[in-house]
């Protein structure tokens, strides 16, 4: 799970990063959790802004209670929110 760069449209990949244990341990109980792939997991975390792909909301939803934080705070920017 390598960092793709500054323009990610979601923070999922740092806040994984941020969790104890490694980050791939992390994303593998996080897809375990949801009943998605690993391969979905990581095209979510590596999209960027401008991405016409959003993820589900209620995929959205469930991500934010798994990493412990609220919807608006997945987003990378505070423009996506309103412009999204």
């Amino acid at each position: 799970m390598q960092e793709t760069g500054q323009n990610l449209k979601y923070t999922i990949k740092s806040r994984i990063g941020k969790m104890p244990g490694t980050p791939r341990s992390n994303a593998y109980k996080i897809c375990i959790e949801l009943g998605i792939s690993f391969s979905t997991l990581n095209n979510w975390m590596n999209l960027v802004i401008g991405d016409k792909f959003s993820i589900p909301v209620e995929d959205f939803y469930r991500i934010a209670k798994q990493l412990g934080c609220t919807p608006d705070e997945l987003f990378t920017s505070r423009d996506l929110i309103n412009n999204g």
